[in-house]
Formats: structure tokens, C-alpha cells, sequence
């Protein structure tokens, strides 16, 4: 309903709905829906105790967010107390209407709803699959799929996410990250990290330490890297890498583990760098096994392939609430870019669609719609992991409302990009100016409080709704 300009029948409309208590709430109040209002008031109204009824409906009534109440039966116990249970789903083809339909069938009676529905999935007119849903819940979510009891809901919902993929394991830190100075032939002396250091953020909270005190000379250009970290990550910035060495070579945009050969051919520095980590007690035994069991564990190094495209979103991959930033990756060297294991990467096929996908990660309505899906355990909400790319709409460049959501969130940027030039919102983007989260909840603050955020959030809220 909320595609409809001016519709005189509005009030009304929600009366009804509010009178089955199907009325959506949250980021969902403004999408009521026809096809539900009338389902219920139908029955109501011309059905007798008993009675059989079917009715075409729209696809999204398995796992809309603004069908909620109806999957869980509000009605019973609304102001109408109405009666109705639910017996039979069937999937229409793709083709049938311009949107998914399905067609939802039940019977006018106070007995519960089976847990396990009949159902048929239709390809064609008369060729179908039989098939069984169950109404599955996550948190304070549902969904009905023919897939099992055990699936996620945010598995439902995301059947067509975002493909954002995990960073690699740069791990002991320690092992990793120095101070690397470059010599006028282009290698590299090492130095510790010290506590002065403005790159002590990159091992300040090591529980491991290896390697410490490494002190080399020359060491080869070919092994040092640009690596992106967390505490790199702000809400719409990404602050510059830092270096890292790696225990590893790039040939021809492939990874290579370093062998006995290679160990033999190096020159001094290099060479004792690498033997060092190779013997110490907290990196694995040998370079090869620290490569390709450690850093590319499930292949988390070498499915960084940066070649493809030109626009590269990062996103937080742990806490409670999601940080994003884009940047494009011509303003970086691709060849050597490494995305560490703290965060999520995706290449977005356009600048539009980065700034679409980075405008809804750092949105309060992604936030407020995550939390649905979080059951709560003994230490608040869990991790967010890849939650949010499963209920993020993927985006089309001729929806109106993610047009807005561009629009809205380049407005935003500007506006925060202004804002960061005084030395108070600089400081917070630099990652050695205090914790990653204190940072981050003064930085979301101040974005809260720009003129242009209410009209951002609505945008967001639009889509997520």
C-alpha cells in the first residue's frame, strides 16, 4: 500500500488492519498490504465455521517482514478474534504475475495451524513438485520454506544475498606487521612496533607475540603487501593500509608457497626473516604450512582477486552493529591488496551500487531489522557475522527507492567528509587515536546529528522494510 500516492481508502485501510492486529511494525509500518486485509476480512465476513477458502497472494507473505503478524496468527487474538487456519501453499511459476505469487489456501476454524503444511512448488501450468513447509523462526523473525525445519531464516530471506567473502588470517600479528622502512633500491629494513609507534594499533592486543624484536635489513619487495584491517574501517572511510609481510609470492596474480629453492636464493635479510618465523614457537613449522593452512585457510587468501572490477565495499565483521566504507580500487595497488580475516569484501559491479550497499550497512533501520534475527545470550547480541548481507535487498539501478538510498547517502557523505575536515572527527578516523569501538560510537554519533541523516535513514528504511 505505501506504493500507493494519495490514497483516499488509507485510514480505513489500517482500521481493518489494525482491528486483525496485522498492522506492520518498526522499519515495516509503512507496507500494509491489500491482499491480506482482504483475505481476513473476506473470510470473516462470507464464511461460515468450517468453510474452505484459497486466494491468490503475493510471494512475500512467506517471509516479509510486514507479513509477521500474519504468519504467527495475530488475528486470533485480535479485537475480531478471528478463527482462521492455514493448510496448503503453493508456489506459482515466476512468470504468472509480474511479482512472485503464491496461492495460500486454509479453513475457517479455531484449530491450530499444522506445523508442517502441504504444499506444491509450480514451474509450469500443471507441472509441479510436492513439497512441505514448515513456519521456521530466528529471534523475533518467521518464514515458511519447503526446505526443512533447520534452515535459517535469514537463509530464506537470503536466498539471492550478497556474495561478500571473509577476509584471510593475518596471524601472529606480530609474525606480520613491523615498522618497514623503505631503502632507496626498493626493499625493506624491519623494525619492532613500539608503543609509540602510530602503528601500534596493528599488535597493541596480541595474545600471542612472535617473533618479537625481529630486526632485519633488505628484505625483499616481492614479500611485503597492503593489508586492510578493522580498526582501518570507519563508517563511510577506509584509512590507508599498512604494510605486511607476507610468508608467501603473488606469480601472475597467484599465490605461491615459498620453497626450500626460494629460502636458498634470497638474499640475507630476507632469508633470516623467514627462517625466524619459520622457527618460532608460535607461527607453524615450516613457511609452507603457515601459508596455506593459517592465512588461506578455505582459500581465504587466494580468492582475493581484485582484477575484476573497480569498486570495493568493506564491512565490519564482528560486534553488534555494521560499519561499511567503499573505496575504488584504482586508488590502491590491487596486485598487492590483502583483506585481513576482521573484515567482509565485496565487489560491487558499479560506484552506484557500492554506495548503495555502504549507505544501507551503516543504517540504523540494518541495525534495528539485524536485531530481529539475534536471539540474545548471556552477553547481549551476538556477532553480526554475515547477517547483514543476507536480508539486504541486491540492488537495481531502476528501483525508485534504491535510487533514493544513492541519492540520500552520496548527500550524507558529503556532508560527514565536511565535517571530518575539523581535528575532533579527523582524529577518529585515524586507527592508532584509541579503540576501534569508542572510536566508532563517537563517529556514528556525530553522523546521527547531520542535517541530512533523518532523510537518509528514511530511505533505508524504505527498502529494508
Amino acid at each position: 500500500m505505501s506504493k500507493l500516492a494519495d490514497n483516499p481508502y488509507k485510514n480505513t485501510l489500517q482500521k481493518i488492519a489494525q482491528h486483525y492486529n496485522i498492522k506492520p511494525t518498526g522499519a515495516s509500518h509503512p507496507h500494509m498490504e491489500l491482499a491480506t486485509i482482504f483475505l481476513l476480512s473476506a473470510v470473516d465476513r462470507y464464511l461460515d465455521d468450517g468453510a474452505q477458502w484459497s486466494c491468490v497472494m503475493p510471494g512475500s507473505l512467506l517471509s516479509g517482514l510486514n507479513h509477521e503478524p500474519l504468519r504467527k496468527e495475530k488475528y486470533r487474538t485480535s479485537e475480531a478474534t478471528l478463527q482462521l487456519q492455514f493448510e496448503e501453499i503453493w508456489e506459482l511459476p515466476q512468470n504468472t504475475f509480474r511479482n512472485k505469487a503464491i496461492v495460500l489456501s486454509g479453513k475457517k476454524s479455531d484449530d491450530p495451524t499444522s506445523d508442517l503444511l502441504r504444499g506444491r512448488v509450480y514451474t509450469d501450468e500443471g507441472d509441479y513438485k510436492e513439497v512441505h513447509y514448515t513456519l521456521n523462526h530466528q529471534g523475533n523473525r518467521s518464514a515458511w520454506t519447503n526446505r526443512g525445519h533447520d534452515v535459517d531464516v535469514t537463509d530464506i530471506i537470503g536466498d539471492n544475498s550478497l556474495k561478500f567473502s571473509q577476509g584471510c588470517d593475518l596471524f601472529p600479528r606480530t609474525a606480520l606487521f613491523h615498522e618497514f622502512i623503505k631503502r632507496p633500491n626498493g626493499n625493506w629494513n624491519i623494525e619492532p612496533i613500539v608503543r609509540t609507534s602510530d602503528l601500534w594499533y596493528l599488535v597493541n592486543n596480541q595474545k600471542k607475540v612472535s617473533c618479537n624484536g625481529l630486526v632485519a635489513k633488505n628484505v625483499d619487495d616481492k614479500y611485503i603487501f597492503d593489508a586492510l584491517i578493522s580498526k582501518h574501517l570507519s563508517p563511510f572511510y577506509l584509512a590507508s593500509p599498512a604494510k605486511v609481510l607476507m610468508p608467501g609470492k603473488k606469480v601472475n596474480g597467484k599465490w605461491k608457497e615459498i620453497s626450500v629453492t626460494d629460502l636458498a636464493l634470497m638474499n640475507a635479510g630476507t632469508a633470516y626473516v623467514f627462517n625466524q618465523i619459520a622457527n618460532d614457537s608460535n607461527t607453524p613449522a615450516d613457511l609452507q604450512t603457515y601459508l596455506r593452512e593459517t592465512i588461506n585457510i578455505y582459500g581465504k587468501l587466494e580468492k582475493q582477486n581484485f582484477s575484476t572490477k573497480n569498486w570495493l565495499v568493506l564491512s565490519s565483521a564482528s560486534g553488534a552493529n555494521p560499519c561499511a566504507a567503499y573505496v575504488s580500487l584504482n586508488t590502491l595497488d590491487r596486485n598487492r591488496l590483502i583483506i585481513d580475516q576482521t573484515l567482509y569484501w565485496y565487489l560491487a559491479e558499479s560506484e552506484n551500487e557500492a554506495v548503495y550497499i555502504t549507505g544501507v550497512l551503516n543504517s540504523n533501520a540494518l541495525s534495528d531489522a539485524i536485531k530481529d534475527f539475534q536471539p540474545e545470550g548471556g552477553f547481549g547480541k551476538r556477532h553480526i557475522h554475515t547477517l547483514p548481507y543476507k536480508i539486504i535487498p541486491k540492488f537495481d539501478d531502476g528501483d525508485i527507492a534504491h535510487k533514493d538510498v544513492v541519492m540520500k547517502t552520496r548527500e550524507l557523505i558529503q556532508e560527514w567528509s565536511t565535517l571530518c575536515i575539523e581535528d575532533e572527527y579527523k582524529n577518529l578516523l585515524q586507527p592508532n587515536s584509541g579503540s576501534l569501538s569508542s572510536r566508532r560510537r563517537r563517529q556514528q554519533s556525530a553522523i546521527r546529528g547531520l542535517d541530512v541523516y533523518s532523510a537518509y535513514e528514511s530511505a533505508c528504511e524504505a527498502i529494508l522494510g
